[in-house]
Order: structure tokens, then sequence, then C-alpha cells
């Protein structure tokens, strides 16, 4: 079996953990030196992060809370507003060696960041980003200038100097006029998560991803005011036609399409979306090796039952994805007659609650949880990374139910631009997994 596998290229980033999206950017970039570093990132960070609203994720108190996991946002959910792109590159920086940290303005609860190395100017200091508006600042000699420079001189932003920096995605949202004022930011200490993804591959799983969602009914649900979805709105062109960002367009044309969602921008322009995944999975074909556990079960000619009579048997498989998970389809068929009962149910403790999914099975059965669960604040497999599905059946007859097919679907959203994109040249892609026993990738 083959644990924690992941795949990767040398001519793009790696989503595995925000160090490696960093640290890939400067060995790409062919960064020397910090200040080169903090420049590149500004520039990758805007290529593959999205704007879009915030998320809520199941929280463990039977409700549903903001999540400010940076990873997730990054690779995951593929969005966030200017919270998350305050949190990502401070930790993303961080752990990759360099001292960066979140700031805060009080006034507006805008949030940037900041990284601290010495210019050209020779000075060390603080130096002030924002990607998600597209700014920074020159100061006087001609290095990014810290919040404490833009609050002392105003013209710093009123009248830039330098290259043609703000650089933003819609000139008359951005309120550039107040991006000096940053004389009561708020300092704050990130601590580096360094969390890793992987994924954990049990026999006979398929994974297959996708650029777009193939159906966007199914997709992570964000509030009413995203109908389909959360969709990055930096647009095509600025205010003047030309090409917002002409160095990036290349990775992006492609990837836009019009989901007549006029939520953010009050038209139909075409908007980057998140990728979409599945995990498809026919378990019964791998009998009991295939399973976290099983009690009571008879597994044979890829079927399984109860082991006798007035028997609980019941069936548990685990899915451990890296990505938040947007959907899950069960489907298959059940011979069961009478009294003889068939349910599935979900868990994310490891079983130690449970929430029935469908009961009272028989023949032919589809169903599926997801969205629309969420949408009404139900038991919900979207925003989880983690879970386990129980089968559990019992008979009392001569003849034992049986399930004699099964077939799982788990959706997932994922960033695709931290997926490896194949680049024309020379560009190596490689399959590695953490533990090989038994198993070879290719």
């Amino acid at each position: 079996m083959a644990e924690k596998v992941w795949f990767g290229n040398d001519r793009w980033p790696s989503g595995r953990n925000l160090g490696e999206f960093a640290k890939d950017i400067f060995r790409i970039e062919h960064c020397k030196t910090d200040r080169d570093k903090a420049l590149t990132f500004y520039k990758w960070i805007i290529r593959c992060f999205m704007r879009g609203p915030n998320f809520q994720v199941p929280d463990g108190f039977g409700t549903y809370s903001r999540s400010f996991d940076p990873i997730k946002m990054l690779t995951s959910f593929g969005h966030f507003e200017c919270t998350g792109w305050g949190w990502v590159p401070a930790e993303a920086l961080q752990a990759a060696g360099l001292k960066a940290r979140r700031v805060v303005g009080q006034n507006d609860g805008h949030t940037i960041y900041e990284v601290f190395y010495k210019g050209l100017d020779g000075k060390e200091g603080w130096h002030a980003f924002d990607a998600f508006i597209g700014w920074y600042f020159l100061n006087r000699s001609g290095e990014v200038a810290s919040c404490e420079e833009l609050t002392a001189d105003p013209n710093l932003v009123h009248d830039p100097v330098g290259q043609a920096v703000p650089n933003t995605y819609n000139v008359d949202m951005a309120f550039l006029p107040k991006r000096h004022d940053w004389g009561d930011a708020l300092d704050i200490i990130q601590h580096v998560k360094n969390e890793t993804l992987s994924y954990d591959i049990k026999p006979g799983m398929e994974y297959a991803n996708l650029f777009e969602p193939a159906d966007p009914s199914k997709i992570l649900y964000c509030g009413e005011n995203y109908p389909r979805g959360s969709h990055c709105h930096i647009v095509e062109f600025d205010h003047t036609g030309a090409v917002l960002y002409p160095e990036h367009e290349p990775y992006w044309h492609n990837y836009r399409h019009n989901f007549h969602d006029t939520s953010w921008e009050g038209s139909e322009r075409p908007a980057r979306s998140h990728g979409a995944g599945a995990l498809r999975w026919n378990p019964l074909l791998y009998g009991k090796n295939a399973t976290a556990w099983a009690d009571y079960a008879c597994f044979e000619n890829n079927r399984v039952r109860p082991d006798g009579r007035n028997k609980h048997c019941e069936i548990w498989y685990e899915f451990k994805l890296p990505y938040f998970v947007s959907y899950l389809q069960v489907e298959g068929f059940a011979r069961v007659s009478g009294s003889d009962y068939m349910g599935v149910g979900i868990s994310s403790d490891n079983g130690k609650t449970i929430a029935p999914l469908k009961t009272d099975i028989k023949g032919n059965f589809r169903f599926l949880n997801g969205p629309e669960d969420f949408k009404a604040r139900k038991t919900s497999v979207q925003y989880t990374t983690h879970f386990h599905v129980r089968i559990d059946m019992h008979g009392h007859g001569a003849i034992l139910p049986t399930l004699e097919s099964l077939r799982f679907t788990v959706g997932y959203q994922h960033n695709m631009f931290t997926q490896p994109f194949l680049l024309p040249g020379k560009n190596r892609i490689w399959l590695e997994g953490a533990a090989l026993s038994d198993a070879a990738l290719s």
C-alpha cells in the first residue's frame, strides 16, 4: 500500500505545504536575496490565489464557523478576502525562512502583510505588501515602503514614485487614497502551522483532478450571494481596456469561464474558477482489506453479508483527502427482504457519533450528501477532509441481506493554480510516497 502520496513537477510551485510553495517559487525564479524572495512571492501569490468569499467549516460544536486555515485557503478553497491574503503569505514566507508578519489596519480591518529584509538602500526593515488589492509603494530611496513610512509620508501613496504600482484589480474599488493610513495598524504574530497535504490511498481508490467544476450544482456552498460557488473577480482588463496582469494572463486565459454570477462585479464577465476533483472507489472488489474495520462481516465473491443470523454486521470505510470535500455519492445494489435491514451512515470522529444518511435500503440505490444539506445546516460532508462511512445490516432468516455492489464518489475542490502545470520545455514530473509497502508508483 502507498501512504502519503504526492505528485509534482519542476516548473510549478508545490501545493503540498506553504513552506514548499514559497521555496519552490524562490527556486523557479532563481532568487538570491530576501528582497528577491519577497518581491517574487508577491507576484506568485497573485498568480496562484483568487479573490472570493470567506468560508465556514463544521467546528465540532454542532455549528459552522469561519475558517482561518492558511493551507486550505490557498490549496483547496483557493479564494478568500483580504484576511486570507495576509494569512497565507505570512505563513508561507515564515515557513520558508523569512521574517514576515500579518498587519491589520484598525481603522478599517483591512489585512496586508509585511516582510523584513535589507533593501537596495542598505537598510534593514519592514516592507508592506497588499496582494489582495494589488499594491506596494516605494519610499524616497526607491525601496518598498513600510506601513510606518506610508503613514509618515502620505504622498508615497497619493503621488507614487518609481515603478507603476499600485496595480489593482479594479481601480474604482481599490480605495487607494486611504492606503497611506496605517498609523494604528496592528502587528499580529502568525504562528506557523506547517501542515502538509497528501493523498492517503486505499486499495482500488482512483483520484481525478479537473480544472473546473464538472457539475456546478455539487460545488462547495459559500452563501446565497455566490450561487455557483466562489470565483475570482480579478478581471481580465483594467479600466483603460489594457490587460490587467499581462505576466499572469498566459496562465489564466484558458481557465476563464462565464459562471453568470453577478455577485461581485454586477456583470457577467468571465472569471477564473477553482478546480474540482473526485475520488472514486469500488471497495467490495478488495474485500476486508479495503475496510477500516468490519464486525460480523462475511466477504465473498465481491459481496458482503452478515456472517450469521441475528448478528449486527458493520463495515466501516475511511476517507482522508487533502482538499475540502464537496459531496459524497453512494450507489449500489442491496438484496434485502422481509424485516431484514441495511443502512448507511457517516461519522467525522471515528465512529463516536454517527449520522444516518439512508435507512431501509433495498434494491438499487443512489443518494447524495453535500451542498443542499450544508445549505440547510444539516449533517454534511462539505468542508470536511476526513470521515468514515458505515454500512450496517442484519437479518433473521435463512437468506441473509447481501450488499452486492457498492460505489463511492467523493467530490472535492482544489485550487488548480497550486496543481502541477504542464509547461513547455524541460519539466520533470514525479510521484512520491512516504511509505511504499508492497506497492509501486507509476
